[in-house]
């Protein structure tokens, strides 16, 4: 590797640094160890400060505020440890920098979460609200509209709020910025109703929304506020003309690439989407605004090129590069600015700068400044899947592109005929998608605890099909619209869009489609992030030690214990997972939503059975006795529940909590009640929130447990 412009040259590891003190010699020899494999990979180091920076933004989740003087702690100590060595040694940039790193991740996402910090609802709010419109979102698939508005602080209520109203398309529109008046309900930020779920009151928090609740009767516009300046200007009404153009699901995907405008999709068609790992096509980024920014590039610097006068006088690509600059913002903005699309704008942006500069244009480096920008600006982000599943994607990219082997068969194909370039090019694309698939289902199975099989090959003909025909035919067929002869052109755009949607189905639908896991320890996950970055961002053959972490996380995944008990925050909804490897539902004709949730929990394909199918079960209207079995050592635990609101005979169900281990209700159980080892009623889960139960080893894990250290929580300490 050369170091010929690094600060290291003429740097000898093996001098001066051998003296460096040590306790025992073995000590001083790790150490020179250690700053040999620092030199080697020395320009590679760079590319660990956003990972050592999203280290620091971790701490803060799992620690709060209450993690900042560990934070200084580490900070500290990497300081004082540096100090005593050697000023030249790799060693103590390395300490100084990873330490002081950390401590600015963990600064930046506590000085993000104490700004955003604003007044939240405490208890329900029923009245007349009048607020401003800040933004509409349409969700086809759920059947509502979400509206989210600022209140002023008027009315004792949070500074903005999110009103949810059925989606009915002959209703009259409500747009940004409209006042409106509107009888609502109004909740806090509901937290998850079980260890692990999805947790609305974390994003409410910094989207600053304080409350969440219904519109209960129409929404009156008192005054319209459309400007210019917004996107929804254009947004709206081009999505609508794309949508009358092209009917159905195919015309609702070709809005969605269209504007950002999602509104429309179906519910069937969402999840065909999902189910085979095509999702991402759903949501702009950085396929969208590449696809938009290489045609701008491409167009404007082959017309440019055309004219002798200009070829000869100005910069072709700076010019063709400028243009493309201002479609991907005007895009960014057309689409309404989401995070993920602002942050392939960026990504997008320092790509045309390193054309200009004559750089590559597709390096790790550019994706380390991308991901840097986004820690510093949104480091809660990288909590999401969304920048986990986009960076992964984009650096198992760049890391099998610049392997050698694959180097060596691309300029092999080149010199080659054009059926040789076709072989490389598909073989090419195929281990590009088994990579990419390979990288990114763990971290689905994480978040979402279900991956799509048939993801890899069903991506590797819908990408190139949407990037290279479906979009420039839109952008084509919008061009010409305005002229009245765009209609055979549309309809050519149709033929593809319902192709993707039937590779969507096929891949969805086929038989063992779907895979889905239970919700496994972040632990794990952890071990396997960090063993991805150490294989993609390292160069030497360093980089397969990686493959250690990896290994252990994936094992530490799958190995995670499963809980045999599910109980939900109010108390209502159980869960209950058999010896026999289905689970079982409590209310099977309520909490519909509390149910897939759990289901996904368990990771259970086959869907929740009324619990009394359970061997173990002994059921009437008003009360359940179950017995739980974990293992055939383990006595089994036996747990009464109730299940109606009416009145129970007050010595009867004393009798029955003695009886029993665990005693659950959603109300609130009677002082007399002891079980022998758990009492869950309304109050007991006031404090804790959902609660996942262990049988094997008597553990228990609440909601309160994983929150009550942030900021946003309802269980804070």
């Amino acid at each position: 590797m050369d170091l010929s412009d690094s600060p290291l040259a003429g740097y000898e590891p093996d001098g001066k640094a051998s003296e460096s003190p040590g306790i025992f010699p073995i000590f001083a020899r790790f150490g020179d160890t250690v700053e040999r494999t620092l030199a080697s990979n020395y320009q590679q180091l760079p590319l660990f400060v956003p990972v050592v920076l999203a280290a620091g933004v971790v701490f803060w989740f799992a620690w709060g505020a209450d993690g900042f003087w560990p934070a200084t702690a580490v900070a500290g100590f990497g300081v004082i440890g540096a100090l005593r060595l050697e000023k030249t040694s790799l060693r103590w940039a390395a300490m100084v920098g990873f330490a002081l790193l950390i401590f600015v991740g963990f600064m930046l996402i506590a000085a993000r979460a104490y700004n955003l910090d604003q007044p939240r609802l405490e208890r329900p709010w029923f009245g007349r609200l009048y607020a401003h419109v800040e933004k509409v979102e349409a969700k086809a698939a759920l059947g509502k509209e979400y509206l989210y508005l600022n209140t002023q602080s008027r009315q004792n209520l949070p500074s903005r709020v999110r009103v949810a109203r059925d989606l009915e398309p002959d209703r009259a529109p409500v747009v940004t910025g409209d006042m409106i008046i509107v009888r609502a309900r109004l909740m806090p930020p509901s937290p998850p109703a079980i260890p692990g779920a999805y947790d609305f009151s974390e994003r409410a928090y910094f989207m600053g929304v304080g409350a969440t609740g219904t519109a209960l009767g129409e929404v009156r516009v008192i005054e319209k506020g459309l400007k210019f300046g917004n996107s929804q200007f254009l947004q709206q009404p081009l999505s609508t003309l794309v949508q009358r153009r092209i009917s159905g699901d195919a015309g609702a995907i070709a809005a969605t690439l269209a504007s950002g405008d999602r509104g429309a999709i179906s519910a069937t068609a969402d999840e065909w989407m999902r189910g085979s790992g095509m999702a991402h096509l759903l949501s702009i980024s950085g396929l969208h605004v590449t696809a938009l920014v290489g045609a701008i590039y491409v167009l404007v610097a082959r017309l440019l090129a055309l004219s002798p006068y200009i070829a000869l006088r100005y910069s072709v690509p700076m010019i063709a590069a400028i243009f493309g600059a201002m479609g991907a913002v005007f895009y960014t903005w057309l689409t309404g600015a989401e995070v993920p699309t602002i942050r392939s704008c960026i990504a997008a942006l320092l790509v045309l700068a390193a054309l200009v500069a004559g750089r590559d244009p597709l390096s790790m480096r550019l994706l380390a400044i991308g991901a840097t920008f986004v820690i510093v600006f949104w480091p809660e982000a990288i909590m999401g899947p969304s920048f986990q599943l986009s960076f992964a994607a984009v650096a198992a990219i760049i890391a099998l592109h610049d392997m050698p082997f694959l180097r060596r068969w691309r300029e092999e194909a080149q010199q080659g005929s054009w059926l040789q370039k076709m072989r490389h090019n598909t073989l090419s694309l195929f281990l590009t998608g088994l990579l990419v698939e390979i990288t990114l289902s763990p971290i689905a199975l994480y978040h979402f605890q279900e991956s799509g099989l048939y993801g890899a090959l069903a991506n590797m003909v819908a990408i190139p099909l949407t990037t290279f025909v479906i979009m420039p035919a839109i952008a084509l067929s919008l061009a010409l619209d305005w002229t009245g002869l765009a209609g055979p052109l549309w309809w050519l755009t149709s033929v593809p869009l319902n192709g993707l949607l039937s590779i969507a189905e096929l891949a969805a639908t086929a038989p063992g489609a779907k895979v889905m896991v239970p919700a496994f320890s972040p632990w794990g996950f952890g071990l396997f992030a960090i063993g991805i970055c150490v294989v993609y961002l390292l160069t030497s053959r360093l980089r397969w030690f990686g493959l250690a972490p990896i290994l252990a996380g994936l094992a530490i995944m799958m190995s995670s214990s499963v809980p045999d008990l599910l109980i939900d925050s109010n108390g209502h909804h159980l869960a209950l997972r058999g010896r026999n490897g289905a689970a079982y539902f409590l209310h099977t004709g309520q909490g519909e939503f509390v149910r897939d949730m759990m289901q996904e929990q368990l990771g259970m394909q086959q869907g929740l059975l009324p619990i009394e199918q359970y061997e173990w079960a002994r059921c009437n209207d008003d009360i359940c006795h179950i017995a739980i079995a974990s293992t055939d050592t383990n006595p089994p635990l036996h747990v009464l529940v109730t299940r109606s609101n009416r009145y129970l005979k007050y010595q009867s169900l004393i009798s029955a909590c003695k009886a029993v281990d665990i005693a659950i209700s959603d109300r609130s159980l009677p002082k007399g009640c002891t079980p022998k080892w758990l009492k869950i009623d309304r109050y007991s889960l006031r404090k804790t929130g959902g609660l996942a139960i262990f049988a094997h080893d008597r553990r228990i894990k609440s909601v309160a447990d994983d929150q009550a250290h942030l900021p946003w929580s309802v269980y804070r300490r």
